[in-house]
């Protein structure tokens, strides 16, 4: 279709279109090119960073009680404390919880003492070779069953990464146990500890 002006000649509206059909063809495939991969990258290597350590399990751990010129519990009116330190023998870094959950446990494998179970879900990073320690503190056992020596410390990691327990000093060792300040008729007992720390 031709349109007259004012002078006589005529002009196209097709060829007028033609430019505008290709400006609107770049701009639509200009940006499609330029965003989307980048995205995609910054969102894969996060990921991998962050599960490259993982939980530590009981068979990468092995606990014992720190002795120093021979002693190691030491006493206070109804309560036992004692030094012990957690290593990683495995060939791979991995994670703890800051806290684990202490029992004190009698020679025949029964718990006679369970401590609280850790609220904190921080994490300690333990390196292959490398220890952590913690004071670990006994008290007040009343009403227990008999005493069977060896009795040790044992750590629940938690999480399903199972239980570590410390070895004995000796196989006649019950020097964990605290003595009963209350009612002896009433079972009752506590062992807490502190924060891993290197």
């Amino acid at each position: 279709m031709s349109v007259t002006t004012g002078t006589g000649t005529s002009a196209s509206s097709a060829p007028a279109a033609s430019p505008a059909t290709s400006a609107a063809r770049s701009a639509t495939t200009t940006p499609a090119r330029s965003t989307t991969p980048s995205r995609s990258t910054a969102t894969a290597q996060p990921s991998a960073t962050a599960t490259g350590t993982g939980r530590c399990a009981a068979s990468d751990l092995r606990a014992k009680i720190v002795t120093s010129g021979g002693a190691y519990w030491t006493g206070a009116a109804g309560s036992r404390g004692a030094t012990f330190s957690l290593k990683n023998v495995s060939a791979k870094a991995c994670t703890i919880r800051a806290t684990s959950q202490p029992e004190l446990v009698n020679g025949d494998g029964f718990v006679l003492i369970r401590g609280a179970a850790p609220t904190s879900r921080a994490l300690r990073t333990l390196r292959p070779g490398a220890s952590f320690t913690t004071l670990v503190v006994t008290s007040n056992l009343c009403a227990a069953p008999p005493i069977v020596a060896p009795v040790r410390v044992a750590f629940v990691l938690g999480s399903g990464s199972g239980t570590v327990t410390a070895s004995a000093v000796s196989a006649t060792d019950v020097a964990g146990v605290p003595p009963c300040n209350a009612d002896p008729k009433v079972h009752s007992g506590s062992i807490r500890m502190q924060v891993w720390h290197s």
